[in-house]
């Protein structure tokens, strides 16, 4: 019998899993943090800079051309939201522990096209009897994207033991099965379908100039769509997910029916 003042504590027993990790105490995720802020300055900052034939100063920004420099901040975004929460640390996702990787890589393309477009510029203005030179900001963001491929090894490292445990390979993650397939399929039929239809309207209603609005708003409609994809093809099946035969949450189930026998 155990004592009946003591209240019971329902969540699964983890003899091994460490402490809450908290942001401040936690030196991948403050790197992860630092390297989006730079990221998202490097996506707004000049690159190379100079002056015309006539002494007048000129810059270039990877905003310009390519537009490398909205997809910085949009990766910036997205990297400060998961190095703030706790999915990086507390998900046994191997999809969601290595997506700070997908980022820098992404974030590596486009530091290749602006380093390059930044160099054209140059070029140009020098060949017109103007001058130029490139910045510290390429650098920067050079700095900050190889800043988050340590920041995931010190992740990677760092992960609670329990966490570890609990994580499947990144290849049968993606192993597909027939529901996935379902699932794949109406997600991305749904979200191409709105991502389109938002971007057409955004167009029509502001017009040409609102092309780079017109990419928030289809990046936008597209994640609504896949969720509403994903929730449709779970809500026709029942209302669950598969998650019901994962292993953890049998060992909860487990776990919570031992508490139970042991206070009746």
């Amino acid at each position: 019998m155990t004592d009946s003042s003591r209240p019971i504590d329902w969540r699964p027993h983890t003899p091994d899993a460490a402490p809450d990790r908290r942001l401040r105490d936690d030196p991948g995720r403050i790197l992860l943090l630092a390297a989006a802020v730079a990221i998202f300055l490097g996506g707004l900052m000049p690159w190379a800079q100079g002056t015309d034939p006539g002494g007048r100063p000129i810059a270039y920004t990877p905003q310009q051309a390519l537009a490398e420099g909205y997809i910085m901040i949009v990766l910036a975004l997205v990297l400060a939201v998961l190095a703030a929460g706790r999915w990086l640390v507390e998900s046994s996702t191997r999809t969601v522990q290595l997506s700070p990787l997908a980022i820098a890589v992404v974030g590596g393309a486009m530091w290749l096209g602006a380093d390059r477009t930044s160099n054209l510029y140059i070029t140009d203005w020098t060949n017109g009897g103007g001058s130029g030179e490139q910045t510290i900001w390429r650098l920067i963001t050079l700095g900050a994207i190889v800043a988050i491929v340590v920041a995931t090894i010190w992740l990677e490292f760092t992960r609670p033991r329990d966490i570890r445990a609990e994580t499947r390979s990144l290849l049968s993650e993606w192993t597909p099965s027939r529901v996935s397939v379902v699932e794949a399929l109406a997600a991305g039929t749904l979200g191409i379908t709105l991502a389109v239809i938002g971007g057409a309207a955004t167009i029509i209603a502001i017009g040409p100039n609102g092309a780079i609005f017109a990419v928030f708003i289809s990046l936008l409609a597209m994640a609504a769509g896949i969720s509403a994809g994903l929730g449709l093809v779970r809500w026709f099946r029942g209302g669950g997910d598969g998650t019901s035969s994962d292993p953890a949450n049998q060992r909860r189930k487990i776990a919570l029916s031992r508490v139970s026998r042991r206070r009746s």
